[in-house]
């Protein structure tokens, strides 16, 4: 049986003018298409124990697809345009939201393993030497560029147990993440998940950090005391600008604020010296027992987001985005 066009019939619940019709389009989309592809990508994407989870995490994923396709349709029939993001391929917008899910299992159980994960996945993303791509059932897949580049884009993914059986390159420890990874895939010489990467990486540098040890070799210090100061006046000035923003743009900036390879920038603002949790939790008007519980999920998505300040996620977005504007405009870029 050929499987229905997700795509089509999303299209057709958006513009169906009978509420009993689009309901019934939506039930399709919903129960029919999505729940069992988000049940399938978020079970390939948890490992082990975590795997008793893939019911309650594909259970979050429909509820807010359902949400979110509800506010769409409502806003095509009041807008014509929408305020809700559009979806332009429906299978790939629940397989990224299932990710999501299975991630933030995988996070809130094993910090230290997840910010591994982040690192590896900005490398193979922005390094010429690298490919990330998906398989069949949405898990990530590192492989060499120059492999397509000598059509050889067909080898089969290596299993776990193939890469467990790789020596680790001499002097992995002390190694760059993309020399190592590049050593890695060479030396296997096929295509691997992610996932099975990460814990490989994870064992030859030693086994996972604990989390104030990232958060130390996160911050680079300068060998000059006067850039240092400098610096730290300068964050600290624009965490006095950020406090005066309003709360829903404070809470929207803060709780999604990334470094450069995608992990909490909001997580290194005490160890800078610049505010504690509870001093951070005051700035975001919560109780510091409520910050403590997400500490370590952080950075939060935009759909949290919205259910926290009981805003769509569109909005979310939007006062993030005013809030940069205005902090632009505050203290400027710093160079």
């Amino acid at each position: 049986m050929e499987s229905p066009n997700a795509d089509e019939i999303l299209a057709s619940y958006l513009a169906e003018p009978d509420e009993s019709a689009a309901g019934r389009l939506l039930h399709i989309l919903i129960v029919d298409i999505a729940a069992p592809h988000a049940r399938m990508v978020v079970a390939a994407n948890l490992r082990g124990a975590h795997q008793a989870e893939t019911s309650d995490a594909a259970q979050e994923v429909l509820l807010d697809l359902t949400s979110h396709l509800r506010r769409m349709r409502e806003g095509q029939t009041e807008a014509g345009a929408g305020g809700e993001s559009s979806i332009r391929n429906f299978r790939a917008y629940v397989a990224s939201a299932a990710r999501r899910a299975a991630g933030f299992i995988l996070r809130r159980a094993n910090p230290e393993r997840y910010r591994l994960r982040n690192r590896i996945r900005y490398l193979l993303k922005i390094n010429p030497v690298f490919t990330l791509t998906e398989d069949e059932l949405g898990r990530r897949v590192a492989s060499l560029c120059a492999w397509h580049e000598e059509g050889r884009s067909q080898i089969a993914v290596a299993g776990e147990e193939q890469l467990a059986s790789l020596a680790v390159p001499p002097g992995a420890s002390g190694m760059p993440l993309a020399r190592l990874t590049e050593l890695i895939l060479s030396g296997l010489g096929a295509p691997v998940l992610l996932d099975h990467l990460t814990g490989y990486i994870g064992a030859a540098l030693g086994g996972f950090a604990r989390e104030e040890e990232f958060e130390a070799a996160s911050a680079v210090p300068s060998s000059n005391l006067a850039d240092q100061m400098d610096r730290r006046a300068w964050l600290g000035h624009l965490w006095s600008e950020i406090a005066e923003l309003p709360r829903n743009q404070r809470v929207a900036l803060l709780l999604n604020l990334r470094d450069h390879i995608g992990d909490s920038a909001l997580r290194l603002i005490p160890g800078a010296g610049i505010a504690t949790i509870r001093q951070i939790a005051g700035v975001l008007e919560m109780a510091p027992e409520a910050l403590a519980g997400i500490w370590r999920q952080l950075p939060i998505d935009d759909l949290q987001i919205a259910g926290m300040l009981a805003l769509t996620r569109q909005q979310v977005v939007n006062l993030r985005k005013s809030a940069r504007d205005r902090l632009t405009r505050r203290v400027g870029v710093r160079r």
